[in-house]
């Protein structure tokens, strides 16, 4: 009986010692493959996914097809899920919703720095005017799924990125006319990638106007600027320097349908604002003046067995509001 016993036993030792080894093997075979080559680079995915919904990119040719005289975050509106206005009727002024979450909760990034404000997380689209002449592409990342940044991305995340390295030589005049005194002028060189591993874009601008509705007149300047090298074929460095200095009037009251329907100038009512000495005084909170220049440096680390994109900012901002 002892032996039959033993004999159990020691077989069901080895079938322990068996299945051990197997899931030891598993458990390698998971790790290596954890320790796969991942890029990540400014919250950016080159993935491709079977699920439309949940990824759209923009490239600098969708950009300049569709936004025409719109506001930059405009051009978004044939993405799924998203939703993009004028808001008050002002220069700079739109508002922007992803899945139904407002700025406060979408992650709006440029070169993977966050760009929301620091007291509520909302983001005014003055203050970035003139990057579409700049722009290389821009992804919207709907959902917390994709994002790899702790920002308040629970709508979404909305990454914009300028042009570097990949810029072609070459440039660019543009000037735009619209309804009401709408004017836009601006000009866009790039060296390219030189054979020494140095590239250059500068860009820079003017939007000037009387805004649809009555006393919303606007002027904004606009300046980009990004010097790249190419150390060689791992690392990369990016200063980039931005901003738009820009002043505007505005709608900031609300009106009923009735008085809109009522009064003489109907949806261009404005009670915003009036007129001295033949000039446009804005009243309330109807004006708006601000600049928010960001200059930030980029090191881009490429290799296979580490990739760390390091980014230092530094903003500098003037703001002056008249109510």
């Amino acid at each position: 009986m002892k032996q039959p016993a033993l004999l159990i036993c020691s077989l069901l030792f080895m079938q322990g010692i068996y299945a051990q080894e197997n899931i030891g093997e598993q458990d390698s075979i998971a790790h290596s493959i954890g320790l796969k080559e991942v890029k990540v680079l400014a919250s950016y995915s080159d993935r491709k996914i079977d699920e439309p919904v949940v990824l759209s990119t923009f490239s600098a040719n969708d950009i300049s097809t569709k936004l025409s005289n719109q506001e930059f975050p405009e051009v978004l509106k044939s993405a799924p899920s998203i939703y993009a206005t004028k808001q008050g009727g002002g220069f700079g002024d739109a508002r922007i919703t992803l899945r139904g979450f407002g700025s406060e909760n979408i992650g709006i990034l440029i070169n993977g720095i966050p760009v929301n404000g620091m007291e509520n997380g909302s983001v005014y689209w003055s203050n970035w005017a003139g990057l579409a002449q700049v722009t290389n592409s821009i992804q919207v990342q709907r959902g917390v799924g994709l994002s790899k940044l702790g920002v308040s991305s629970v709508g979404g995340t909305i990454n914009i990125i300028t042009q570097s390295v990949d810029a072609e030589r070459g440039g660019s005049v543009h000037y735009g006319l619209g309804n009401d005194g709408y004017q836009d002028v601006g000009l866009t060189l790039s060296t390219g990638l030189t054979e020494k591993g140095w590239a250059v874009t500068i860009s820079g601008g003017r939007t000037w106007g009387d805004g649809y509705v009555n006393g919303t007149n606007f002027e904004a300047w606009n300046y980009f600027a990004n010097i790249s090298k190419r150390i060689n074929k791992d690392h990369l460095l990016s200063l980039t320097a931005f901003g738009a200095p820009q002043w505007h009037n505005r709608r900031s009251n609300k009106q009923s349908v009735e008085d809109y329907e009522n009064h003489r100038d109907g949806i261009r009512m404005n009670t915003c604002y009036g007129i001295i000495n033949g000039e446009i005084v804005s009243t309330y909170s109807g004006y708006n003046e601000y600049h928010k220049p960001q200059i930030s440096l980029n090191h881009f680390l490429d290799h296979q067995r580490k990739i760390e994109p390091v980014n230092l900012r530094i903003r500098f901002h003037r703001q002056r509001r008249r109510t």
